[in-house]
């Protein structure tokens, strides 16, 4: 996001929206009545759609002329995730519509902007920070609590940034057990009615059991909402009509309850007209007794109250709240020897609490800038955590690199199980991204917008590495430094920024791998190892002419899925077994694979070398890729055992193995340099090799911790069999998807 954005408060009547800068409202407040159900005539869906198109309709003419603003920023009046999913609309559309992407589909409306999503009670209590550790609660269409303290990094939620949402918890259980057929029966009654069923609604009606939008009966939302209050003036009015004939909202409704609405119970309650007054007790009790246990409950000694239907009544209302509170409060526990001055202070009623969500979400939005996440995965231990830290901040002779893209590598897996001994802090070594900042010093070597890829190894010191014993990419944002660039580890990427380009780390080693084998061009090449890394050799080697390409795995799964991928064809799988040099020379015409490359992980490149001979042509070479970890001796039949760390360093060997005419060729590389990396890039950028069908999935960095230990332990993402997971750090929440299309790309706006 930039320094400047837009931000908007979508409420349940009036859906506000202003420019933004430095975390405050910097410009004229953008009105307009929110689409609804009630008021419009519309069902639900068509409500939102309504909503979503004005939204982006008013949010780009504040753009127009002002080309710097890429962000909006929404503070959304319903149960919603940080990924801007919804969960439950009820409150807003009559109807939970959950499911709706709203951050998806306001980014659609608005390629331009990266967009942000918020529940506003959330947003509001951003707004009133100043309080350090609160908690706010909004009494309007809904009723929700948020819970603030400053010295724990700002709104206590889940990992999906929910919370608060007791406002839909029973605040009378012994109503409920009362219930013909008990507290089961409301689960039918109160959907039921909050459908529009009449049934429903008498039966309840008859009972004086309240019911809520979400299908609720007798929860805190039925009691103290508006909407709520409204309903039940209804019922009182029907139940006792002359004391409602002696009060003066029965003059201002001219005698009709279904006149009554929030507007009239506020005029009442303004000239002090007892039936109202009585009517707002009644509502605001179970709302002062859920307080009272709250504050019990975290020791919190403020609660800030928000909302249009409370501020709308304004002093009756929080005259009447105060009153429940002094009435049900109990010296004892937490609130043990509190003094007159400790209620007083108890309840904060702002005086901006209308623009309270807009400027909350203004604040949060800076945070959010302010703010980046990280993958840690701390010493001795197998696992992974996501905190938030401060953004890298940009030396003179360093650039700062936002990551778009970051996959999850097999070394990465063995970090994080303990096979290999690296302690990263923070993993990760492929990534695609754009540089957001750089030092005057780097003038003419890097450029603000330029999409990069890294080369994590260093050319000077093998095992230098970035996601080994540096800190990788996993994380929203890093910073690099001139050595970086010097050091060729910079790679210049076209602006597509593919996320499938994660891979172009790996397809440098690949492609330095075969250029140790030599010219290819009609050789038959044997790749043992269907994984990535294959299937990667696989493609380069139809890329460098090879002729017939076999592809060779223990388990019938991974070569499945390569042959339904397209990536090898049906009849170039071989199952890893004793009869495998049989069918390798079937295949070669009886001559036997002129080249091999031993591309398995873990441990077990041994068992590979050992099967593979009798399947080699005369005078083949074989690249030792991958399952070999450091100090491993390949015993060789009838040869001394070869040092692989030294094949792998880059020295050739030529290996005499008993049962063989001639000898083999051994040779090895670790990783590609820049010019390996900038020749996989052109490979890929010029059309001649496509390698978007090795993205299994995308995930959040968010859901990043369980899918590695679930990509360790069975090689699958949520419950699937897993090529390569690409992280798209623009998701939050937990995301786990399947790609069943193209992967995601970095648009030339996005991440500015």
């Amino acid at each position: 996001m930039t320094g400047t954005g837009i931000v908007a408060d979508v409420g349940g009547t009036t859906t506000q929206l202003s420019l933004a800068v430095g975390g405050r409202l910097a410009g004229d407040l953008v009105s307009f009545a929110t689409p609804s159900p009630r008021r419009d005539a519309l069902t639900p869906e068509r409500a939102a759609d309504a909503l979503l198109d004005k939204l982006a309709q008013e949010a780009g003419r504040l753009r127009a002329g002002c080309n710097e603003v890429r962000s909006l920023a929404v503070a959304l009046g319903a149960v919603v995730k940080t990924d801007g999913i919804v969960r439950n609309a009820s409150t807003l559309w009559l109807a939970p519509l959950a499911g709706l992407d709203v951050r998806g589909e306001l980014a659609r409306r608005l390629p331009w902007a990266e967009v942000l999503v918020l529940n506003d009670v959330a947003a509001a209590a951003w707004h009133y920070r100043s309080y350090g550790r609160f908690a706010l609660v909004t009494v309007s269409t809904g009723l929700a609590f948020r819970l603030f303290d400053d010295g724990a990094g700002g709104l206590l939620t889940d990992p999906a940034g929910l919370s608060g949402e007791s406002g839909h918890t029973p605040a009378d259980v012994s109503r409920l057990d009362a219930l013909p057929g008990g507290a089961r029966a409301a689960r039918t009654l109160g959907p039921a009615a909050a459908a529009g069923d009449p049934a429903a609604r008498a039966v309840l009606d008859d009972l004086d059991l309240p019911w809520c939008e979400c299908g609720a009966v007798a929860d805190l939302c039925s009691y103290s909402s508006g909407p709520a209050a409204v309903r039940a003036a209804i019922r009182r009015a029907r139940r006792d009509p002359e004391v409602f004939a002696a009060s003066a909202l029965h003059k201002l409704a001219a005698g009709d309850p279904q006149r009554i609405d929030a507007y009239l119970i506020a005029k009442a309650a303004g000239q002090a007209d007892p039936f109202t007054l009585a009517l707002l007790g009644a509502a605001v009790r179970p709302l002062a007794a859920r307080l009272l246990a709250l504050a019990a409950d975290l020791g919190l000694r403020k609660v800030v109250i928000v909302g249009g239907f409370a501020h709308g009544v304004g002093e009756p209302w929080f005259t009447a709240l105060r009153t429940a509170i002094g009435d049900l409060a109990i010296d004892a526990g937490w609130f043990s020897g509190w003094a007159a001055a400790d209620f007083a202070g108890f309840l904060v009623i702002p005086d901006d609490s209308g623009t309270g969500p807009i400027a909350g979400m203004a604040a949060y939005a800076h945070a959010v800038r302010g703010r980046v996440r990280e993958a840690v995965k701390p010493v001795g231990q197998s696992r992974l955590a996501v905190r938030s830290v401060p953004r890298p901040v940009c030396g003179r002779e360093q650039f700062v690199v936002r990551v778009a893209f970051a996959g999850i590598c097999a070394t990465d897996l063995q970090i994080l199980s303990g096979k290999r001994g690296c302690e990263p802090g923070i993993p990760g070594h492929e990534c695609v991204g754009r540089v957001v900042e750089a030092g005057p010093a780097l003038a003419g070597l890097v450029s603000v917008g330029d999409v990069v890829g890294l080369n994590p190894n260093r050319p000077d010191d093998e095992h230098g590495k970035l996601g080994h014993d540096e800190p990788g990419v996993f994380r929203d944002a890093f910073t690099g430094d001139l050595g970086l660039i010097a050091r060729g580890q910079v790679i210049r990427l076209p602006e597509a920024g593919l996320s499938e380009w994660i891979l172009l780390e790996m397809l440098a080693g690949v492609v330095r791998a075969q250029r140790f084998l030599g010219d290819l061009t009609g050789r038959s090449l044997l790749i043992v190892g269907a994984g990535v890394a294959g299937m990667l050799h696989v493609l380069a080697a139809g890329a460098n002419g090879a002729g017939v390409v076999l592809v060779a795995n223990r388990g019938r799964p991974r070569l499945d899925d390569a042959v339904r991928r397209g990536l090898v064809p049906a009849g170039n799988v071989l199952r890893w077994d004793t009869a495998l040099p049989a069918k390798v020379r079937a295949r070669t015409g009886g001559r036997g694979a002129d080249a091999a490359v031993i591309a398995v992980t873990g441990m077990a490149g041994q068992d590979a070398a050992s099967l593979i001979w009798p399947a080699l042509a005369p005078d083949a070479a074989v690249h030792l890729f991958g399952g070999f970890p450091a100090g491993t001796r390949l015993r060789i039949p009838g040869s001394e055992p070869v040092d692989v760390d030294a094949i792998r360093s880059g020295r050739r060997q030529r290996v005499a193995a008993s049962g063989r005419r001639s000898p083999v060729v051994l040779c090895g590389s670790r990783g590609g340099r820049h010019g390996d990396f900038a020749a996989a890039r052109d490979m890929c950028s010029a059309g001649g090799l496509d390698v978007a069908g090795l993205i299994s999935h995308v995930i959040s960095l968010d859901a990043l911790p369980a899918v590695a230990v679930e990509l360790a332990s069975r090689g699958t993402a949520g419950g699937a069999l897993a090529r390569r997971v690409v992280i798209d750090m623009r998701l939050t929440g937990e995301v786990v998807a399947p790609v069943t299309g193209r992967p995601p790309r970095l648009t030339s706006e996005a991440l500015a």
